[in-house]
């Protein structure tokens, strides 16, 4: 009888441990419990730009055949976030005003780098795996803008509060 009490015991012992165990790792948060994939298939990564979860971290991929670019979704040194405009086909930081183009580069704004470049090795298995933690950071660079885009971009930057106007609106139907 006294053995049945020590294994019932020791069970309900061992429960506590793996239930305090688990809490621990969830109120530390994501760097003990895995939070994304470390590396995606490629045929899971489609043509154009979309965003994608590596190790926890997002990121924009843009893929154009079979050549892949990522960029972390945080811009500049102030790390403001980035969206992905479809219909003008740039990036945008919102609060700072920074745009860049599909490649990364610098369009308009006051930051001074291009889009953080996030490394990318393609496996002989066709897997995408990403370094987010190393991004390559470069100096801003010219990049290339549609004129009619970025006359409309000077309009909404600039148009007044007035009660009658219509709000000019930028990028609609972003991807974040």
């Amino acid at each position: 009888m006294t053995r049945a009490r020590f294994s019932a015991s020791s069970g309900t012992e061992m429960i506590r441990i793996v239930a305090l165990t688990i809490a621990v790792g969830v109120l530390a948060g994501s760097r003990f419990l895995p939070s994304g994939p470390t590396n995606l298939p490629l045929v899971q990564i489609p043509q154009g730009v979309s965003a994608r979860t590596f190790d926890g971290k997002r990121v924009f991929v843009v893929r154009d055949g079979e050549v892949l670019h990522a960029y972390l979704v945080r811009s500049g040194r102030f790390g403001e976030p980035v969206r992905w405009c479809p219909r003008e086909q740039l990036f945008w930081s919102p609060a700072r005003s920074d745009l860049f183009d599909r490649a990364g580069r610098r369009v308009f704004g006051p930051v001074r780098l291009d889009m953080l470049q996030v490394p990318l090795t393609i496996t002989p298995r066709l897997l995408v795996t990403a370094d987010v933690d190393h991004p390559d950071a470069h100096p801003a660079s010219k990049g290339e803008i549609d004129p009619a885009v970025f006359e409309f971009y000077q309009r909404f930057l600039n148009q007044s509060d007035a009660p009658l106007s219509r709000p000019l609106v930028f990028c609609p139907d972003p991807l974040m």
